[in-house]
């Protein structure tokens, strides 16, 4: 079988526009394939179920480059900031505030 009739396009090209993609770039690797399940879910409502076929077959493929290591299954979010005042300096920007009210 080849790669247009399996994943219905070039799946290096694909891939390519993964790795530029804000899914990809914010969430990771495991929520495109999250949203690749629910286009084939969308295609087989339709009856388009070559298409289907074809997109989970893309869903597959990115799992198996996130289970070697390929691709990042999940973007951790970062670390939560440092806090721009000290406790000290909150409480006094805190009691100015209200003594002018």
């Amino acid at each position: 079988m080849n790669e247009q009739n399996m994943y219905g396009c070039d799946f290096a090209k694909f891939l390519d526009n993964v790795l530029r993609s804000s899914t990809y770039n914010f969430s990771g690797a495991n929520m495109v394939v999250a949203g690749l399940m629910s286009d084939a879910q969308e295609l087989m409502a339709y009856g388009d179920v070559e298409r289907a076929r074809q997109t989970l077959n893309l869903a597959k493929a990115v799992l198996f480059k996130v289970m070697e290591g390929e691709l990042v299954g999940d973007v951790s979010p970062p670390p939560p900031s440092k806090p721009v005042f000290s406790r000290e300096a909150a409480r006094a920007l805190e009691s100015r505030c209200r003594a002018m009210a």
